[in-house]
């Protein structure tokens, strides 16, 4: 039987198994598929597939986009798992959760509150007899979220246009932050970038994942190295929300068995702990070519004023968009499918709606 998947995997579960060639690949088929990601676009590249979302954590951007892109390739998704209405409320443990779920769907995009959950998954999948279902790693507690690293890779290419001799500002949970964890590890794999770290209080890089000649500051020092900074240097200003539900469960060993109510008090109270915010007064103090960029959900480390300017120094809202395309094209490509995107406007059924923009 051919194995599916792409370059010798066949699940997508670390930043770690791709290199800088196959990140240049996958962020190259994004942008031939941006084209066909827009409204009353729809490709049949993923004709026959299912998408089956996993999610033992919360989530909105993360399902919607891989949902909305399995839907954009021609495919469909069974929905998602809420295991409140599952047959784990019944006692069904997880594995044979995932298991039933590999019965029926070719793609399982899973995220879960435990580290290498999903490549404890991905191995009980491979040793089943006659299955080639392949697991999307959507973030594994406070390991990785390789999928967001792709993204904020083509987001920052897209912007400015090289992943190569930038100046990585990366901000807030630098302890818990899955997304910050594979980022950094992502960056390593290009040519001349510096990682600067400002942890919001105590909440630093783990040493697992700090590069080569990482530097790092409280954040009440950022406004005084980012003057510091060249003029013509091209920064990536990487903001993170402090990972509450983390810090709770550290801290209160039984915080999953408690009420929404007392949850929320404690998260409140966590939240008043670590409190920092990127202001228009620091992004002016920064280059020209700075991108403010942030994973999402944010908490108050971004106020809305800058949130949702139209300064072109901030990008996440632009940064969710960009999403599409490329969850299209790991999709696709860990679907055993990398020769039809060389021509995707060969597979169009439904042809874009241009839009007018006001």
């Amino acid at each position: 039987m051919v194995e599916i998947g792409w370059r010798g995997h066949r699940h997508l579960l670390s930043i770690d198994q791709f290199s800088r060639s196959d990140i240049e690949d996958v962020l190259g088929f994004s942008r031939k598929l941006r084209p066909f990601s827009g409204e009353g676009s729809e490709l049949s590249i993923l004709r026959g597939r299912i998408l089956k979302p996993m999610f033992f954590e919360p989530s909105s951007r993360t399902i919607d986009r891989h949902t909305g892109a399995i839907l954009t390739m021609g495919g469909k998704y069974n929905p998602p798992l809420i295991p409140e209405a599952s047959s784990m409320e019944k006692g069904e443990s997880e594995e044979d959760t995932v298991i039933t779920a590999a019965q029926t769907s070719d793609i399982l995009a899973i995220r879960h509150p435990e580290r290498y959950a999903p490549h404890k998954f991905a191995k009980l999948i491979d040793n089943l007899k006659s299955n080639t279902a392949r697991v999307i790693n959507c973030g594994d507690g406070s390991n990785e979220h390789p999928t967001q690293t792709l993204l904020d890779f083509y987001t920052i290419a897209e912007e400015l246009g090289t992943l190569d001799g930038l100046t990585w500002l990366i901000v807030g949970d630098l302890e818990y932050g899955r997304t910050v964890h594979s980022l950094v590890k992502g960056i390593q794999k290009f040519s001349g970038n510096k990682v600067i770290g400002f942890p919001v209080d105590e909440l630093r890089l783990p040493q697992e994942y700090r590069p080569n000649g990482y530097h790092e500051f409280n954040f009440d020092d950022l406004a005084n190295v980012a003057s510091e900074i060249p003029r013509g240097a091209r920064v990536v200003l990487y903001a993170t929300r402090v990972q509450v539900e983390r810090i709770a469960r550290k801290r209160y060993p039984d915080y999953d068995n408690l009420d929404e109510i007392k949850k929320k008090e404690i998260q409140n109270g966590i939240y008043k702990e670590f409190k920092y915010q990127i202001t228009f007064k620091l992004l002016d103090a920064l280059p020209e070519k700075t991108r403010l960029s942030h994973p999402l959900p944010r908490g108050n480390e971004i106020g809305n004023d800058v949130f949702n300017s139209h300064s072109p120094k901030v990008v996440p809202i632009g940064q969710m968009r960009y999403g599409l395309p490329v969850t299209m094209a790991y999709l696709a490509l860990f679907s055993g499918l990398e020769e039809m995107l060389h021509e995707p406007e060969r597979y169009v059924t439904s042809q874009p709606i241009a839009l007018q923009t006001v």
